[in-house]
Formats: C-alpha cells, sequence, structure tokens
C-alpha cells in the first residue's frame, strides 16, 4: 500500500512539474539546481517509503516513518514555489 500511494504521489509530482516548465522559456543555474535537488528527493523516496512500509509492518518506530516519508514530500512544494518566484520576478528565463 505504502508504494502505491508513494506512486500516486510522484506521479503528481511529475505532471506538476510538467506544468511549472510550460510556463518557463529556459533555465538559469537556480532553476536547475531546485531541479536537481527535486530529482535528488524523488531518488530518496523508494528509500523513505520501504522504512515505512517496515515500520508499519514489524509495529515499530512508526512516527518516525510517517515523519521521514512526509518530510520527504515537503521539498517538493518548496522548490516548486522557489521556481515560480524566480520565474516571476524575470528571473529563471532566458531567451
Amino acid at each position: 500500500m505504502a508504494y502505491v500511494v508513494t506512486f500516486m504521489l510522484i506521479g503528481q509530482v511529475w505532471a506538476n512539474h510538467h506544468l511549472m516548465f510550460d510556463h518557463i522559456r529556459g533555465a538559469d543555474r537556480v532553476v536547475l539546481f531546485l531541479n536537481t535537488v527535486l530529482l535528488m528527493d524523488i531518488a530518496f523516496l523508494p528509500f523513505a517509503t520501504s522504512v515505512l512500509a517496515e515500520a508499519f509492518r514489524d509495529g515499530h518506530g512508526q512516527r518516525t516513518a510517517v515523519v521521514l516519508h512526509g518530510t520527504a514530500f515537503c521539498w517538493f512544494p518548496i522548490a516548486g514555489e522557489i521556481a515560480k518566484v524566480r520565474r516571476r520576478r524575470g528571473r529563471g528565463n532566458r531567451t
């Protein structure tokens, strides 16, 4: 079940990522860095999901596992908002 929920959330992140880049004509170093952080976070999710599933299966460390899994998803909106603010200020769009 943890895998399915995580997969669906990653799908939502992927869709939002494509929508965001539909509005960006080019990217500066900061936007590329934020995109790399997003990729790093997505690559971390299978580990966080396995920790979550194991904690619920074993009945130990559930709270810690939920915090780890939830924290992993907190970086998506943060990176997205920074990229949006840069775009609104005219940064992050190279012509």
